[in-house]
């Protein structure tokens, strides 16, 4: 390397660092979209897995301070989330806005979806320990039609202890608890955490007929863990953990006096020796509402292990799972199933920027057709792009009410599930491209996506009643779905900007399983500010918004397009940040789910403290 060179490259890494430093003092605005401090234009390269915009990190999302994760995921692109009623209330989170909320979620690698009703419960994951997101992954199992987030923790740090602290409070009585501590690495460490978030009545029935009450939709979620971690050698690590969680509703725009509560566990022990890991895990759910009940427990085995070099890899993952449940309503029942897996990616470099991938997977259990999933692409990377083109088939498989509810009454129909239900199935074709130049960073995704056999309760004539039991539906239906990503960041003296957009079109049969994909859907932010007093403190202001076009709900009334604004001021000193929100600016008056609507607008304030961290 000349010397001339070797100046070139420190002026870049100097830069890179001041960058770095700037991310601390960031306000709003984190997500797969969102222009961040840390992830500096300046220091973008491509991903192994493609670019940027698959990834949330720890900073990116701890500096929005959202109250929690479905609250986060409102205003980042790539999902829709739809919940009964403002933050803290029970969320759904979808590819697309596709169906009920079913994206396939996993938590270090152990899928966390409720098998009672596929559902990814957003309400009770913990959020404290987030270290980083990946979006629309082969996870820990087939790729689902409504697409994946893959949740890691945080790691321990190298060589001291790390503790987080975040408190908040706004109106209408909500409230946000975040702590957690974690030792440094080393043979053996111990982590600490505790979520919460309480909000104690909202009226949020938009029909107007239900009278206002201060308990009324009233919601808390308590989330907590404790993990010991160990670094034996250079090659071996492990960890040992469990995690509880409860949540629990009261009031429904139905009857003041209805409850729901749904608690659980994730308890594992994982170990690995360099690519290859080892991990047992059980985990469970309870569920109960007014007029029925579940719970089902989970044991499970997986193995992951990596091989190959950096221009042909390959990723292994088998799974083996024995779930036993338990469906006490109308007649009631109780049942244990068998199911495995397994999750096969591979990759072979082609010359020196261009790769071919594969992925597939495979699950089902001993009662069921099995799913399957596969992917084939090509994908070239270069210093300032990336491009790919994707065919891929996605499943889903049904629910254990889907498959095993008892018949029984509800809202005047008599409700079963099938045991011969199938697998829905979808293929799609897709291309992307992401490209930077100078300053900004685009990026474009084209999608087509062809669905069939979604699984719905519909009419089923049984003796001389019609019963409603869960049936495949005929036919496919057709979407397609475009996606543009900008963002920007640039300095004016001792200010700094971030801006960014995002845009998501879609055009096609609006029924079956895309009927509740929005027409289109809109985000944007934007953060101005700067370090002062010699880089011990800063002052930023920022801005989120979100437009989402008209959809249908999932009982099929239609559901008008709406605006949300929020606004944010945070303040650092050293390592404390004290911030003000102000959600829902505009105090629009919006359901993304039937008669229940989000959080009217909220003046929230916060303090954020870290340390060593």
């Amino acid at each position: 390397m000349t010397a001339r060179a070797r100046m070139r490259a420190r002026v870049v890494a100097m830069r890179a660092a001041l960058l770095a430093t700037a991310a601390c003092m960031a306000g709003v605005g984190a997500s797969p979209a969102h222009a961040q401090f840390p992830d500096s234009l300046a220091a973008w390269t491509p991903t192994a897995d493609g670019g940027q915009f698959s990834f949330i990190r720890r900073a990116e999302y701890l500096r929005v301070h959202a109250v929690s994760l479905d609250n986060y995921f409102e205003f980042t692109p790539g999902g829709v989330v739809v919940r009964a009623g403002p933050i803290g209330n029970v969320a759904w989170y979808s590819r697309w806005g596709i169906g009920r909320g079913r994206a396939q979620l996993s938590v270090n690698g152990i899928p966390f979806n409720d098998p009672q009703d596929g559902t990814a419960p957003w309400v009770q994951t913990a959020t404290s320990g987030v270290g980083e997101l990946r979006l629309d992954e082969f996870a820990s199992g087939p790729a689902w039609i409504e697409g994946g987030i893959e949740l890691q923790d945080a790691p321990p740090l190298g060589s001291r202890p790390a503790t987080f602290i975040e408190l908040s409070k706004g109106a209408n009585e909500l409230r946000q608890r975040r702590v957690r501590f974690a030792s440094e690495q080393g043979a053996v460490g111990l982590e600490l955490s505790y979520d919460e978030v309480l909000d104690d009545g909202y009226y949020f029935d938009a029909t107007g007929q239900t009278p206002f009450d201060p308990d009324f939709g009233r919601s808390r979620s308590r989330n907590s863990s404790i993990v010991l971690h160990g670094k034996p050698d250079d090659r071996a690590t492990f960890t040992f953990g469990i995690r509880g969680f409860e949540s629990t509703s009261d009031g429904d725009i139905g009857a003041l006096a209805a409850e729901a509560t749904r608690d659980g566990h994730v308890a594992w022990l994982d170990a690995g020796v360099d690519a290859a890991r080892f991990t047992v895990y059980g985990r469970g759910f309870k569920s109960s509402q007014l007029d029925s009940s579940a719970t089902n427990e989970t044991v499970g085995v997986a193995f992951t292990t990596r091989l190959g070099a950096r221009a042909r890899h390959m990723r292994l993952r088998l799974t083996g799972e024995q779930t036993s449940f338990v469906q006490d309503v109308g007649a009631g029942m109780s049942k244990r199933l068998l199911g495995g897996g397994g999750v096969l990616t591979f990759e072979q470099g082609i010359g020196g920027s261009a790769a071919v991938f594969a992925e597939g997977a495979l699950s089902g259990d001993e009662e069921s057709a099995p799913g399957w999933s596969a992917a084939l692409g090509l994908r070239r990377r270069s210093e300032r792009q990336v491009v790919s083109v994707q065919a891929l088939r996605a499943a889903r498989q049904p629910s254990l009410a889907e498959r095993y509810l008892p018949p029984h009454q509800s809202d005047g129909n008599t409700l079963a599930g099938n045991p011969r239900v199938d697998p829905e199935h979808a293929l799609e074709l897709r291309g992307e491209w992401e490209q930077r130049t100078g300053r900004v960073v685009n990026n474009l995704r084209v999608s087509w996506m062809a669905a069939d056999g979604n699984v719905e309760f519909r009419p089923y004539t049984v003796g001389n009643e019609t019963w409603r039991v869960a049936q495949n539906a005929d036919g496919t239906g057709h979407m397609v779905f475009v996606e543009e990503r900008l963002r920007t960041e640039f300095g004016i003296g001792p200010l700094r900007a971030l801006a960014d957009g995002a845009v998501m079109v879609s055009s096609g049969d609006r029924e079956e399983t895309f009927a509740s994909v929005p027409n289109l859907q809109v985000n944007g932010s934007a953060l101005l500010g700067g370090e002062m007093f010699e880089k011990t403190s800063a002052l930023y202001a920022g801005a989120e918004f979100l437009h989402m076009g008209e959809r249908d709900d999932f009982d099929g009334r239609a559901l008008p397009a709406f605006d949300v604004l929020n606004l944010v001021l945070e303040g650092r000193l050293l390592d404390v940040r004290l911030y003000l929100k102000y959600l829902n600016v505009l105090d629009q008056v919006y359901a993304t789910q039937g008669d229940y609507l989000m959080t009217p607008g909220s003046f929230c304030y916060g303090i954020q403290w870290t340390l060593f961290d």
